[in-house]
């Protein structure tokens, strides 16, 4: 009879992934974007944490990204290719309160939060998987813009994110 180790069943191991939180201001809307390209691009292991803050200006914004990234860290769920992000709109921001606005990038800056910054607004993410634009657009002009591909698109609606993000 041979001697050997014991016959050990393998295991299967899962493949941790990279993890992403998304800070932002909609609650829907860009939830419903991240979502869609994940499980559009197949990314079973990417991890993605969408979180809204009760506010909506980007020092808000910022701050959640942190917060929530320091949260994983405690839990020991944090890893060195993860990636934090705050999504916030820029044209009316930086307009109406040029003090939080500033604050706001100083910090990402400092605490290695990244910045997507929809200008003017998030649907302009989704018109550019329509078409090109590099001119200035103002918000109501991109919503019109975007339905002249997606004719049901209604902000913050409930419609095929498939037709929205062109996956």
């Amino acid at each position: 009879m041979a001697r050997g180790r014991p016959f050990q069943q393998s295991r299967q191991r899962r493949t941790v992934g990279k993890k992403i939180i998304i800070a932002c201001e909609g609650k829907k809307t860009e939830y419903g974007y991240f979502e869609e390209i994940r499980k559009s691009m197949r990314l079973p292991t990417l991890r993605v944490f969408v979180v809204h803050p009760d506010a909506t200006d980007p020092l808000s914004i910022v701050q959640a990204a942190i917060d929530y990234r320091q949260e994983r860290k405690n839990e020991k769920a944090w890893t060195a290719g993860d990636r934090a992000w705050a999504v916030f709109d820029g044209d009316e921001h930086r307009l109406e309160n040029p003090v939080n606005w500033n604050d706001a990038l100083q910090l990402a800056q400092s605490k290695e939060i990244h910045l997507a910054i929809s200008n003017p607004c998030f649907e302009f993410w989704y018109l550019l998987h329509y078409r090109e634009h590099a001119a200035h657009l103002t918000r109501q002009a991109a919503q019109r813009l975007l339905r002249s591909h997606v004719a049901e698109y209604e902000k913050a609606n409930k419609q095929p994110r498939s037709k929205l993000t062109g996956y």
